[in-house]
Formats: C-alpha cells, sequence, structure tokens
C-alpha cells in the first residue's frame, strides 16, 4: 500500500485559461489542522525554506510530500505529512489564512530584506515583472491555440470512439479490482503532467505504485472516457482515489486515476505523456475505436496535429523566455536579501516545527 499522494507531484499548471493552482487543498483544515502560508521574499527564497522544512521533518521520521512548481520544477510550493502543510501563499494564486491562528500561521519573509536597497531597485522589478507577466500571457494564448486544434482532433476521435465497450470494460475491472470499499471516497486532486513533457512526477507516480495500467491513447477520447467510467464506478464503491487532470481541460479531463489503497494506477500514455515504467497491462485505444470512421478524418487530423505541435513548441520557447525573466527578478532580490537573517529564521522555523 503505498501513501495516498505520490512522493513528488504538481498540484498547479500553466494552462489554456491561465495558471491554475489547487495549492488551497492543502489548506483544508479537516485534513491539515495545521498550516504555514509563505509571504514575502522570492520564489526561489519560499522554496529553499520548503526545502529545509522538509527535511528536518524527514529527520524526525515524517514521510512527506513535495508539491514542485510547475514554471520551475526544481523548486517547491508546498511540502505536507502528518497532518501539516508549509505553501507558498504568494502569486500568482495568493492563499489567504480563513482561520489565522487556530489553523493557519502567516509566515513573512520580508524580514530578511534590506527596504532600502529594495527601493533603489524598485524600476527594474517592476520592468521585470511586466514582461514576465507579458510572456505569461503569450504562452497562454500559444496554449489557448494548441488547445483549440487538439480540442478538434479529440470530438473527431470521439466519434469513432464506442462509449458501450468501454463502459464494459470499466464493469470488469471494477468487478476484478474493487471488491473492498474502504470508506473515505473523498477525492485527491493532482496535476501529475505538465504540457510540456515533464514527466518525472508521472514517472514517480508509477514507481510508487505496485501495478501499473497503460492507457495508449495518442488523441484522448478512449483513455479518458474509461478514467471517468473507473472513477464513477470507484466512487459508488468507496475507494480513495487520486485524480490527475490533463493540464489542457485541468477541470475536466482525466490522464491519470490512482486507487492508493490498492497501490494501483492507470496511466494515459501519447506523445506528450511517454511511458516511464514497463506495466502490469497495456490496453490500447484501438480496440474502442471505429477505424473506418476515424479514417475519413485521418487527414484533418494529421493537419490539426502538426499545427498544434507548432503552437505547443512557441508555448514553451516563450515560457523558458518567461523563466528567464522570473530569474532576472529572483537576481534583483538577492541583492537585497540578507543570508545571514535568512539562515536564522530557517533554523527559527525548523526548530518550531510540530513534532509528529
Amino acid at each position: 500500500m503505498m501513501n495516498q499522494y505520490p512522493p513528488r507531484f504538481f498540484l498547479s499548471a500553466q494552462t489554456p485559461l491561465g495558471f491554475v493552482s489547487r495549492l488551497s487543498l492543502l489548506a483544508d483544515p479537516d485534513r491539515f489542522p495545521q498550516v504555514w502560508l509563505l509571504k514575502g521574499g522570492t520564489r526561489a527564497k519560499r522554496s529553499a525554506l520548503i526545502v529545509r522544512l522538509a527535511e528536518t521533518a524527514e529527520e524526525s521520521g515524517q514521510q512527506v510530500c513535495r508539491v514542485l512548481d510547475p514554471l520551475a520544477p526544481m523548486l517547491l510550493e508546498a511540502a505536507f505529512w502528518d497532518g501539516f502543510s508549509v505553501i507558498d501563499a504568494a502569486g500568482p494564486h495568493p492563499i489567504e489564512p480563513r482561520y489565522p491562528g487556530a489553523v493557519e500561521r502567516v509566515v513573512w519573509l520580508g524580514e530578511c530584506w534590506d527596504e532600502q536597497e529594495l527601493a533603489a531597485l524598485r524600476r527594474d522589478l517592476i520592468a521585470a515583472d511586466r514582461e514576465n507577466t507579458r510572456l505569461l500571457e503569450q504562452a497562454r494564448r500559444y496554449l489557448g491555440a494548441a488547445d483549440t486544434l487538439l480540442g478538434d482532433r479529440f470530438r473527431m476521435a470521439n466519434e469513432a470512439t464506442d462509449r458501450a465497450k468501454i463502459e464494459r470494460q470499466a464493469d470488469r475491472i471494477a468487478a476484478q479490482e474493487f471488491s473492498r470499499p474502504h470508506g473515505d471516497v473523498r477525492e485527491g486532486v493532482c496535476l501529475l503532467s505538465t504540457t510540456d513533457h515533464a514527466c518525472g512526477p508521472v514517472a514517480d507516480a508509477m514507481e510508487s505504485l505496485g501495478r501499473v495500467v497503460l492507457l495508449e491513447d495518442e488523441i484522448g477520447p478512449s483513455a479518458s472516457h474509461l478514467l471517468a467510467a473507473l472513477r464513477r464506478r470507484g466512487g459508488e464503491r468507496a475507494q480513495r482515489m487520486l485524480c490527475g487532470y490533463s493540464p489542457f481541460s485541468p477541470y475536466e479531463r482525466l490522464e491519470q486515476l490512482i486507487f492508493p489503497d490498492l497501490s494501483l494506477g492507470f496511466f494515459t500514455v501519447n506523445e506528450r505523456l511517454p511511458a516511464v515504467k514497463n506495466p502490469q497491462r497495456v490496453i490500447n485505444a484501438r480496440r474502442f475505436t471505429d477505424r473506418e470512421i476515424l479514417a475519413a478524418c485521418k487527414s484533418r487530423i494529421a493537419f490539426h496535429r502538426k499545427a498544434a505541435r507548432q503552437m505547443t513548441l512557441l508555448a514553451k520557447e516563450t515560457l523558458a523566455l518567461a523563466r528567464e525573466e522570473a530569474d532576472r527578478i529572483e537576481q534583483l532580490y538577492a541583492r537585497a536579501f540578507c543570508p545571514e537573517r535568512f539562515e536564522l529564521f530557517c533554523a527559527r522555523l525548523c526548530a518550531e516545527l510540530p513534532e509528529g
């Protein structure tokens, strides 16, 4: 049996809708009676503090889950363990305390700054932030164009998909796997995949599971419908589930579905989501697809695929430029950041961590 969450994963993504974040799930007082919300400082410094706290917790025997920053996966957005979470609560989607003092504690990193030095950098900081914002918006438009093209491919393939056959497949899997209810049917949400082949967290999730089923589907409707059908049956049979959504449809379309109590996961595999582990089983979309209907759309599907690749590549290049501006902001703030104060600040907070 695995922990409810993989050791590393995303709870945010850059999407055609803009930046989507579900970090607020880690501030649920029913699951996390103690929450630290980090404010001030820079993204890198907040991440460094989260890393220090997570390592301190692991040294005391806690099983820590790390949430990666989708715009810079080497950084952390959050970490959590045994009723406690620490979250980067600054932008682009800030989190404010609902129960300050009772549940949340706001941790302000601003005391590590030299405010006079910051004032001297004001003009450069504002210019870099505006350019970063402009580039992120441009990337969002490219992703929106890619999403439109991919959505058309999805609709064409969907017309050739046998939904009844998918439902029967879901019934067979449920009968084999969901025999014992586990009581807690509350779903977790996990944006495991991103738009630019960042499959490290997917590999981590697969490695943390005893059994992996790959759903080979280049276009997506068969895998999406099968995952949705399995989620319905899992809910009906009180199975705990972890739902991984597509960054192109972060509120609707599943790409991964994990049953932690069964140590079982279903993962979509395609050009963007390559297989990273030898599976227990592979289910290919061909078994649910009417090839004659799909063949009639073959040239249009191929054109949309090529155009979507180009838009996705432009989005990836633009996001790389945005990351350069974000790095410039970090470098400017670093001039006004006092390492000695920060070190003392980290040490004090590590000593104040709640005991497990």
